[in-house]
């Protein structure tokens, strides 16, 4: 039951980041935390992309596939806020590094962040 409840909340978070919707800092956190619990192998750090007017903006690698997603800027404090640029603007990803949910989404710090 829990493969089948991790299955799900990927495929709506897929479904609903490619039409544009947006999730709450409790959603992504709590998606998160799931999704790492279930196969820590399968799941990538999640990552800071940039910051606009709206919201902040975040990736993370689920299974096979790269998620993208946005969340209210009023919601999370983001101490190191870089430009948002998307992918296809940006070869070289510079406000790519990584966060940790599970501590109001801080900046992980080791060698291979920018």
């Amino acid at each position: 039951m829990k493969l089948l409840t991790t299955i799900l909340l990927v495929f709506f978070l897929v479904v609903g980041c490619q039409t544009g919707g947006h999730w709450t800092a409790k959603e992504l956190k709590d998606w998160y935390v799931e999704l790492s619990q279930f196969d820590p192998e399968i799941v990538s750090p999640l990552y800071y992309r940039g910051t606009d007017e709206r919201f902040h903006y975040f990736t993370c690698r689920s299974i096979d596939t790269w998620v993208p997603v946005k969340v209210s800027k009023e919601e999370i404090e983001i101490a190191d806020i870089r430009p948002y640029e998307s992918v296809s603007q940006s070869e070289n990803f510079p406000g790519f590094y990584s966060v940790d949910p599970e501590q109001g989404f801080k900046k992980i710090i080791n060698t291979e962040n920018r």
